[in-house]
């Protein structure tokens, strides 16, 4: 069995604002070898360069994010650039876009990671957003 040309982790961690849920979450990534890390629902209206590390591990240091707002949402795609590259990021209301090149393929795809609202009076614009990707 040949080994998986890139490893997507998709998590919704219900919120990144403890040390020990980043550990856990870059731990998992790390075990899972994920070239790529997405994460919903980070609680997050920033992430620094130190945050990324801690939340990703070392290796997944590059990042696009989607701030919360307030206590909800936020979104953040987090990579290894030594085996992928993230390019033409697009940052909606409720999702994070971006293209995704393998390095050693040169293979190319849209990696989409989506957080939808709980309000009912968002979801006719959710949907219209996920119609538009």
């Amino acid at each position: 069995m040949s080994e998986p040309v890139c490893p997507i982790l998709g998590w919704n961690p219900r919120g990144l604002n403890s040390a020990a849920r980043r550990e856990v979450v870059a731990e998992m990534a790390s075990l899972a070898n994920a070239s790529i890390l997405c994460v919903q629902e980070t609680k997050l209206a920033s992430i620094s360069d130190s945050d990324a590390i801690a939340i990703a591990g070392p290796s997944r240091r590059n990042f696009f994010f989607l701030p919360a707002l307030g206590t909800r949402g936020g979104i953040a795609i987090f990579w290894n650039a030594s085996l992928v590259s993230l390019s033409d990021c697009v940052l909606r209301m409720f999702s994070v876009s971006a293209t995704v090149t393998i390095l050693r393929k040169g293979t190319s795809f849209l990696l989409s990671t989506v957080y939808g609202p709980a309000e009912d009076e968002l979801k006719p614009a959710f949907l219209q957003e996920m119609r538009s990707l």
